[in-house]
């Protein structure tokens, strides 16, 4: 008795206990039996597999790992990406000849790869087979549904036509409607604390993004709830984890991690999906030309209600986040080089003066402020990593075999990763400097096609990249004209966050400091 009182409860009570002393011996062969059978079928699996790969190219280099069915190695994986070292433990592992890697997590092959001749495969060369695939529009329908990001074929080529007169133009009034927003933002900027810089932007896209594309903004700045942005960062982070995991990912029931989040998602983009179902075609026609926005697009083209949700939310997403993070860390960076942040001030100085909104004519002048934002693009890039599924047996052109020079096979069905933020990093590419942030560069260099891609290449080009960057222009234009100085205060590293988009991992604290003359001069912009 006293001998069993020291035996932990756990042990007291294992799951052999259920069984009596004459079933265990069966039960525990029984078990052998079954990861004896399992075993015997995935080494035949995955020797059918080499032998396919084999046909249509070599392997590439595989992740090491030491535990069945690659569980360390998912085990790492999503440590990183809970500590926000994702991009750095990626970087390693991709940085050798060929710069193409393969995970076999689950017994389930995914490709990553950097190399750019494999990304202008899958994006441009061979865009047909390459599809994003049943498995990224499983984990994004719920909140993107069969919008143009989760979609293929002609499904995507109609979502594509539908959005392309809203998103691929610059209205002549877009930045006399982004001026009212950054006026609200002003009014954080000027307070004496430091203020959360990623915060901001983020809020300050949101409602110049939903002023614009929907014609009534969402309001975050002068708001103190935030509800429909933090629904949004908390199904995009379970959406990220849930690609992560591969096939099992979407087995993770989003409606009990995530209801809430995808309630209040639905809510408010109803509020406009109403908007579209009580306007007529003939209201519509009657509003300029000019004055049209995205909504009325759908009104005038689509009439089914979740077809209108679909798009909306996709628009918020895409025309919001990548201009968004780019504006913060584009900050964050003339915060930590002042010299670089006088030289852009001097151009604003000589181009627009400091006491007149610049134009669209003006900022397109701009040479050294398009040089920060090509650097912050390149450091920063917003999308980060994307995935796409092979729908036929093909290849890659480079990663295999020992060198990394010979094509590899790739099976129908396979995912692979490419990590655009880590092409565009490579030191091979860009130099010794190229973990360095240094937009000087582009005043000498020109970057190869498919060694920088801000926007995508091929077929699915972003669309909204003329609104994008000149959204991006005419913050940073704006700032220095109001403001002399921008001081980083935050003590802590900044790391990249990896969603759906790349982001900042910790609160930015800055405190900006107003120009001498910069409340006399705003006084005569508002007049």
């Amino acid at each position: 008795m006293a001998i069993t009182s020291h035996i932990p409860a756990w042990g007291k009570s294992s799951w052999l206990s259920h069984f009596s002393y004459q079933e265990r011996p069966f039960t525990l062969i029984a078990l052998c039996f079954i990861v004896v059978i399992a075993s015997i079928i995935m080494i035949r699996a995955n020797a059918r597999r080499t032998i396919k790969i084999n046909s249509l190219g070599s392997r590439s280099s595989q992740v090491p790992s030491w535990v069945p069915l690659q569980l360390d190695v998912l085990f790492t994986a999503t440590r990183h990406l809970m500590r926000n070292t994702f991009f750095e433990y990626t970087q390693e592992l991709l940085n050798h000849p060929g710069h193409t890697i393969e995970f076999n997590i689950f017994g389930r092959r995914i490709l990553m790869t950097d190399a750019p001749e494999n990304i202008k495969t899958i994006m441009a060369t061979n865009f047909s087979i390459w599809p994003k695939g049943h498995h990224m529009h499983g984990i994004w329908s719920n909140v993107l549904g069969d919008s143009i990001f989760t979609t293929d074929g002609p499904q995507w080529l109609a979502s594509k036509t539908l959005l392309r007169g809203n998103l691929a133009k610059s209205r002549t009034n877009d930045l006399e409607l982004t001026e009212i927003d950054f006026q609200e933002l002003k009014k954080h900027l000027v307070k004496d604390e430091p203020q959360d810089l990623y915060d901001l932007t983020d809020r300050y896209q949101l409602d110049v993004v939903t002023r614009v594309f929907l014609g009534k903004s969402a309001d975050s700045l002068p708001s103190i709830s935030q509800s429909f942005r933090r629904a949004m960062e908390n199904v995009f982070d379970w959406n990220t984890k849930r690609i992560f995991l591969g096939p099992i990912g979407t087995l993770i029931p989003m409606n009990i991690v995530a209801g809430k989040s995808l309630q209040i998602l639905n809510d408010y983009i109803n509020t406009f999906v109403e908007r579209v179902k009580a306007m007529s075609f003939e209201d519509v026609e009657a509003i300029p030309e000019n004055d049209r926005n995205l909504v009325h697009t759908l009104i005038r083209e689509e009439k089914d209600p979740k077809a209108v949700k679909d798009q909306l939310l996709a628009v918020l997403t895409a025309a919001k986040d990548p201009s968004s993070m780019t504006m913060a860390f584009a900050i964050y960076e003339l915060a930590r080089n002042p010299d670089v942040a006088a030289k852009l001030q001097e151009e604003i100085s000589r181009v627009c003066g400091l006491s007149n909104l610049p134009t669209a004519a003006q900022i397109q002048e701009m040479t050294y402020a398009k040089c920060v934002m090509k650097e912050t693009l390149r450091m920063y890039h917003s999308l980060g990593f994307n995935m796409r599924t092979a729908s036929v047996d093909t290849s890659l052109p480079v990663g295999g075999g020992v060198n990394g020079n010979e094509p590899v096979g790739v099976p129908a069905d396979t995912q692979c990763i490419y990590s655009v933020l880590g092409l565009q990093r490579r030191t091979d590419v860009w130099g010794p400097d190229a973990e360095v942030w240094k937009p000087e560069r582009w005043l000498s260099h020109t970057a190869e096609t498919w060694s920088f891609i801000p926007f995508n290449h091929g077929p699915r080009v972003c669309l909204g990249r003329v609104f994008g960057q000149q959204q991006v222009l005419y913050l940073l234009v704006r700032l220095y004209q109001v403001f002399d100085r921008i001081e980083l205060i935050s003590p802590k590293q900044q790391q990249i966050k990896v969603e759906l988009n790349t982001k900042m991992a910790y609160p930015c604290l800055c405190k900006f400091y107003l120009r001498q003359d910069s409340k006399d001069d705003d006084k005569e912009l508002l007049v």
